[in-house]
């Protein structure tokens, strides 16, 4: 088969322009998924040559986040003796192919949700494990995800997972009953970690030789698609709540930013703080670092000792000059970041907008459509 025209330049960067417009007419993740897969695959086969065999869409959830259908099919899978809860899994959202079963992600036999309950399940699985590697994601924190320090996706690194030559290749398990008969010549993968700690990635089986320097360039579409994802997350669907513990001054800055599109519980002491999780649940904590007469690392380490649930995002806030003297920034970051903080924010730096978009990217977004079962 003749070289694809993704070889020319500016091809990869309209496709990713494309995909970046998609999560603003988008209400969930799998929306996303779904148009950005059928984009791509009629892109790539807008000619002759139909290059591009599959495509498919995953992201990493909570066992509990899973619809009752792939919720019971991931339970089946996991190991007899192996606890259900907190479980997290590699779900398929979206699937593009060749074959009309490949179109339907319910036609999945075997990846339509993955459980990933160990470090050593994950290794069992080639694909996965060599996919999570290459996207250059520590395997334990897929296997138990943590919200992340923030990074601008603008700004962030991604890498990609890049598979030359298919055929002969061990990473490709299937190779009788997929790679040889469909003639696949070379494997893509690229995706990355959301701030909420959920890993995404999307797969691309080509039925042409893709070069190297052509494969690395794919890193485009992995912002474009964080992107889209950040623009669709609950806080522009639906109201959120946040737990603010914050001081009269960062109070004043936040509640403009956050309280008319989200529930606001507004603490000021640490007692108050604790009442409050105790009773309610929170998506997002952003604790001020002038709390309580600077008492944000105790709250910190307060909510990083509760294992009761999976770990909520909490951003440490700065906002006016530090409680702590001159010079001490960067011992308060690294001491943030050390205990557990997803992020430390310094808000004299950001305009409300950006301000804005950082916190809202620590919100869990809407993963489904309201069709999917």
């Amino acid at each position: 088969m003749s070289t694809h025209r993704i070889e020319q330049d500016g091809e990869l960067e309209e496709y990713a322009e494309a995909i970046r417009e998609l999560g603003r007419k988008s209400d969930s993740t799998e929306c996303i998924a779904v148009d950005a897969l059928n984009y791509l695959y009629n892109r790539l086969n807008d000619g002759i040559d139909n290059p591009c065999a599959l495509i498919r869409f995953f992201r990493t959830m909570d066992i509990a986040d899973l619809t009752p259908g792939l919720k019971d099919l991931a339970i089946q899978n996991i190991p007899v003796g192996t606890e259900a809860k907190g479980v997290n899994c590699l779900t398929l959202l979206a699937s593009r192919g060749m074959l009309p079963q490949w179109n339907d992600r319910f036609e999945s036999k075997n990846h339509q949700v993955i459980p990933l309950t160990s470090a050593k399940m994950v290794a069992a699985a080639p694909m996965v494990s060599q996919l999570i590697s290459r996207l250059g994601i520590e395997a334990a924190k897929v296997i138990s995800p943590r919200p992340n320090l923030f990074f601008d996706p603008e700004e962030k690194p991604y890498h990609v997972f890049y598979v030359p030559y298919a055929i002969g290749d061990s990473t490709i398990v299937a190779q009788k009953e997929f790679a040889e008969p469909y003639g696949i010549q070379s494997v893509i993968g690229f995706g990355g970690l959301l701030p909420s700690g959920d890993m995404f990635a999307t797969i691309m089986f080509m039925r042409i030789f893709v070069s190297a320097h052509t494969a690395e360039r794919f890193k485009l579409l992995a912002k474009a698609i964080e992107l889209a994802i950040h623009d669709i997350r609950s806080g522009k669907k639906q109201r959120a709540k946040i737990l603010l513990a914050v001081s009269v001054l960062e109070s004043e800055r936040l509640t403009r930013l956050l309280g008319k599109e989200h529930d606001i519980v507004q603490v000021d002491t640490i007692e108050k703080a604790i009442l409050a999780v105790t009773n309610q649940t929170f998506d997002l904590v952003i604790c001020g670092v002038h709390f309580d007469e600077s008492r944000m690392f105790e709250l910190l380490r307060i909510f990083k000792e509760d294992r009761s649930q999976r770990p909520k995002p909490f951003i440490c806030f700065q906002y006016g000059s530090l409680p702590f003297g001159e010079g001490a920034e960067k011992a308060v970051i690294q001491a943030a970041q050390l205990i557990g903080a997803s992020c430390y924010l310094d808000g004299r730096g950001f305009s409300d907008m950006q301000l804005r978009r950082t916190f809202e990217s620590y919100l869990p977004e809407k993963i489904w459509t309201s069709s999917s079962n």
